[in-house]
């Protein structure tokens, strides 16, 4: 999974494989490690909620998505799922997941063989 972020937005972008654990209802999370400390972010789907959400806390970035918005989004062609969340002082946080597609220019030394097929390739 990958994470950007830029001002106040944020983008996931999972492969195949993330999706389907995600589709099974299953958290995905990664960690990036500094000299001093680390961040860890992670997308979830919970029966729970009825509506995406966003918190950081204690060094991690955690999103969770509705269960039955995750498991349609695993197993359709729908690319990404967006939403608009209450930040904090008035600020809207900008959400947007995506199913991450292979480069139409390829990189020396990236693996895409679980990204999905670029529909522009």
């Amino acid at each position: 999974m990958k994470l950007r972020i830029k001002g106040n937005s944020i983008r996931l972008r999972l492969t195949q494989s993330e999706i389907r654990q995600i589709g099974a209802g299953q958290t995905v999370r990664e960690e990036v490690c500094f000299g001093t400390g680390h961040l860890a972010y992670a997308l979830h789907a919970d029966p729970a909620i009825h509506a995406p959400e966003a918190r950081f806390r204690e060094g991690e970035i955690l999103v969770r998505l509705p269960a039955d918005v995750a498991t349609r989004w695993a197993l359709t062609e729908q690319v990404g799922i967006e939403e608009r969340v209450a930040g904090s002082a008035g600020n809207q946080l900008h959400i947007l997941i995506e199913k991450d597609f292979q480069c139409l220019h390829k990189r020396p030394g990236e693996d895409e063989s679980d990204h999905y097929k670029n529909p522009a390739a």
